[in-house]
């Protein structure tokens, strides 16, 4: 019983082996320009090239965001997330070094590659400096398909914000206070921010994210993960009516108190 088992094995791993192949020269070259091009339509917010360069089947993973079906889901939420805010630009850059390209292969012929590394993230604000936001892991299959490179599968995982540099002094509030300010803020954008208190903090959910803002003073919030500023206006009893948010001194969101 063994031998024919042996033989059977060695004849599976003789044939698996003649048919094993390299992919054709220049295949990364072309990975990689693909790459290049696909972010570089990505930061300049080109939403038509990279509307030709996903796959009608498009599936995107993010960790913090969800899942999104569908080059149209994507290309709305582009235009709206990323290409949609004047006062925040943002820029994606791979991580120098930590980009690898793997074949996939299919009867000896190059039909795909994985592209995968870290990438961090710039924002702007007008007339202000680039800031380093986050740092994140990238992993993506392309499909090489009627003789051209689509983005088929990507995930973005690991979100980390970058520490900012300085700190402002935490205060302790009066937990009345914190109450006063609780309550649902929308934004000229329609965005609802809904706030709440714990402890001496208040927390802001808005668009799928929950943020943590510190007391610095009356009124005047901040985050520690970014160099953001939130400073709420009250009306005569401390009644929250309204909020500003800065990023390094420069306004990024307006919102007016609609309801507690």
């Amino acid at each position: 019983m063994k031998k024919p088992v042996f033989a059977l094995l060695l004849a599976s791993a003789m044939c698996a082996s003649l048919t094993h192949a390299a992919p054709q020269a220049g295949w990364e070259a072309e990975v990689r320009k693909f790459d290049d091009a696909y972010w570089a339509a990505y930061n300049r917010c080109d939403t038509e090239a990279l509307h030709a360069m996903n796959a009608d089947d498009l599936e995107f993973y993010h960790d913090l965001g969800g899942v999104m079906h569908g080059k149209a889901q994507f290309d709305a939420a582009v235009a709206k997330n990323i290409c949609g805010n004047p006062s925040r630009k943002l820029r994606r850059e791979a991580m120098a070094g930590t980009v690898q390209v793997y074949p996939m292969m299919a009867g000896g012929v190059l039909y795909g590659a994985v592209i995968e590394g870290g990438h961090q993230f710039y924002s702007a604000a007008p007339d202000a400096p680039e800031v380093l936001e986050e740092r994140a892991r990238f992993n993506s299959l392309l499909l090489f398909k009627d003789g051209a490179w689509q983005l088929a599968r990507a995930l973005s995982y690991a979100h980390a914000p970058v520490q900012a540099a300085a700190k402002l002094a935490e205060v302790q509030a009066a937990p009345q206070a914190l109450a006063m300010l609780v309550g649902t803020y929308t934004a000229k954008d329609k965005m609802v921010l809904t706030v709440t208190a714990a402890g001496n903090r208040l927390i802001v959910k808005a668009g799928g994210s929950t943020f943590e803002l510190y007391p610095t003073g009356a009124n005047n919030f901040a985050m520690k993960e970014r160099a953001i500023e939130v400073r709420f206006s009250v009306d005569g009893n401390g009644k929250g009516q309204g909020l500003v948010v800065r990023e390094r001194g420069a306004i990024v969101a307006e919102a007016s108190f609609t309801g507690t």
